[in-house]
């Protein structure tokens, strides 16, 4: 059977939704398309870690991957993974975590910038879709708003024709009242369905 791969963050794994593995886009879109779904979205996901975890899959040549791009502020340390075990070689770094975590607080005072974030996103962009290509790997890719389309050689490669912000602020949130319930994901999944199979 033909495998749907979904890559992004928390907004891809379906965080707050009561049953994530049916309710999520990725799951919509894969029922429509007949495909079976894999779902690689991991909360607090950043672009780094979806380019590292793009690199470490292991792709079928069927395979349609999905990349939703997550927010160009967050930065991931990787670690050698046999030195760990589950995810735990990957430490995640964003704002809302600089007062609970000693690496997001000084990554923050002593190391970023806007623009070298910016920077940073387009090798990890371009790396990315490059692997793609190469690979012969049918992809779209989603970003969340306009302004997050950062200038680089890849960002409106097989890109959809709008964006996740809408889908987020026009319908109801999930359970955690932070993230998008199923009506958006709903919405989202078939908006993606009609982009890569027009009527």
């Amino acid at each position: 059977m033909k495998r749907l791969v979904t890559f992004g963050c928390s907004n891809t794994q379906g965080q707050g939704l009561v049953n994530a593995e049916e309710e999520v886009w990725g799951a919509v879109l894969a029922r429509h398309l007949g495909r079976e779904f894999i779902n690689k979205g991991k909360q607090g996901a950043s672009n780094k870690y979806i380019a590292y975890s793009i690199e470490q899959f292991d792709f079928l040549p069927n395979d349609l991957a999905i990349i939703s791009w997550s927010f160009l502020d967050r930065y991931s340390i990787i670690h050698d993974p046999k030195d760990f075990q589950g995810d735990e070689f990957i430490t995640d770094i964003h704002h809302s975590r600089t007062k609970e975590s000693d690496e997001a607080g000084a990554y923050f005072h002593l190391f970023h910038n806007d623009y070298d974030s910016n920077f940073m996103n387009k090798v990890y962009i371009d790396y990315s879709i490059d692997l793609l290509l190469y690979k012969q790997i049918e992809f779209k890719q989603i970003y969340f708003y306009r302004d997050q389309l950062v200038d680089n050689r890849h960002n409106r490669t097989n890109t959809f024709a709008f964006f996740f912000f809408p889908f987020y602020h026009n319908y109801p949130k999930s359970t955690d009242n932070s993230h998008m319930g199923f009506e958006g994901n709903r919405a989202l999944g078939d908006a993606m369905y009609n982009h890569i199979v027009p009527k």
